[in-house]
């Protein structure tokens, strides 16, 4: 009888909330946390580490594309005080590498070490030569923003992920400044109006 006479008033809350909570479309979330790899914020990409080896032999420097790739570390390459720089291995060829470069804003990772498995989204970047005041890839291309966008909007950067040895990182939505519906929950005092 009480959740018969608290129904309105719960549906009430959630719809306030729901509807002064900043949202953006958004996947479904896989079991390490991490989102599909959209690109255009519709289409899911599916692992495409062929295609990410072709545009790095065949497109002009500078080439850019939305990318989700799946391997294995070989090293890492480096660490600054914003980023981390990792050798990924994306095919059985002997240049079959792409840098992968992590923001660290967004939370700390792992140890790097050879043979860790990697799977990361984001944009793809054929970087043979120095741009842009960036020096070129050791590996020829890269995929950066692996990590989700504080400041979504049009003309903004898709949100990115990085994943290693099945834990999310760079999709964290306590570094995010935006919050975002996959990740909500009711305040307390709203979810014991159900009950």
């Amino acid at each position: 009888m009480r959740f018969k006479a608290a129904f309105p008033t719960v549906f009430s809350v959630l719809g306030f909330i729901l509807l002064f909570t900043p949202f953006q479309a958004r996947s479904e979330v896989n079991a390490f946390g991490a989102p599909d790899c959209l690109k255009n914020n519709v289409g899911v990409l599916p692992v495409m580490n062929e295609q990410v080896l072709r545009w790095k032999k065949e497109s002009k420097n500078q080439y850019k594309d939305r990318a989700l790739i799946q391997g294995r570390s070989v090293r890492l390459i480096k660490t600054t005080k914003s980023h981390v720089h990792i050798e990924v291995q994306i095919g059985d060829g002997q240049k079959d590498q792409i840098e992968i470069i992590y923001n660290k804003e967004f939370g700390a990772l792992p140890k790097i070490r050879g043979g860790m498995s990697i799977e990361a989204c984001g944009e793809y970047i054929t970087s043979r030569e120095p741009a842009g005041g960036y020096q070129a890839s050791p590996n020829g291309a890269l995929i950066h923003w692996v990590h989700m966008n504080r400041k979504p909007g049009p003309g903004a950067h898709e949100d990115g992920f990085l994943v290693i040895d099945n834990v999310t990182y760079g999709f964290n939505p306590k570094a995010a400044q935006v919050p975002h519906f996959e990740f909500f929950q009711l305040p307390e005092w709203a979810a014991a109006l159900a009950y």
